[in-house]
């Protein structure tokens, strides 16, 4: 799930920065997917060690 919202925060941050989607998409996708699977109690099965 964290992976599919990060997913569609990237496409909508690459659809407002259409000159720069590529850098614009990678940093609001990469820190969202990264703070979600550290808060997501659905993701906190894959983050156990």
């Amino acid at each position: 799930m964290a992976a599919m919202i990060a997913m569609a925060a990237g496409i909508a941050a690459a659809l407002i920065f259409s000159g720069i989607s590529w850098y614009a998409s990678l940093l609001p996708s990469g820190i969202l997917y990264y703070v979600l699977m550290h808060k997501l109690p659905s993701a906190k099965r894959f983050m156990e060690n």
